[in-house]
């Protein structure tokens, strides 16, 4: 358990205690437990491994579709951005790659961009 899991379970507790309700502690225990379990579960991500391979603002479009498909991104992902160079990918904004990608793959397309960024000091 976690220790703002174990927190809210001691104030959830404490406040039954003080309303004379410790009688139904055991049920509020276990439904808080429920939900907490439930709530841990919608805020797992699932990180995927791929290859360590980088791109830059020089990059040709080629490269860049290797890049793409070495990285796991969708056929119309890489079909969307054919013919993009790196200084053109580097150019785009999140917004402009969760419109040309979806929001799930615009996002991860922005964080790789980003790591490329990062790594060839751009």
């Amino acid at each position: 358990m976690h220790a703002l899991d174990a927190q809210l379970l001691q104030f959830v507790n404490c406040i039954w205690c003080n309303f004379g309700l410790a009688g139904e502690n055991d049920m509020m225990q276990a439904e808080l437990n429920n939900f907490l379990s439930l709530y841990r579960e919608k805020r797992k991500i699932e990180i995927s491994k791929t290859p360590e391979i980088y791109i830059n603002q020089y990059s040709s479009a080629s490269e860049v579709q290797e890049w793409l498909k070495a990285k796991g991104f969708s056929q119309p992902v890489c079909s969307q951005l054919s013919g993009m160079d790196g200084d053109k990918l580097f150019a785009l904004k999140r917004d402009q790659l969760e419109q040309f990608c979806g929001r799930e793959e615009g996002r991860r397309l922005d964080s790789q961009i980003t790591i490329s960024r990062n790594t060839s000091g751009v």
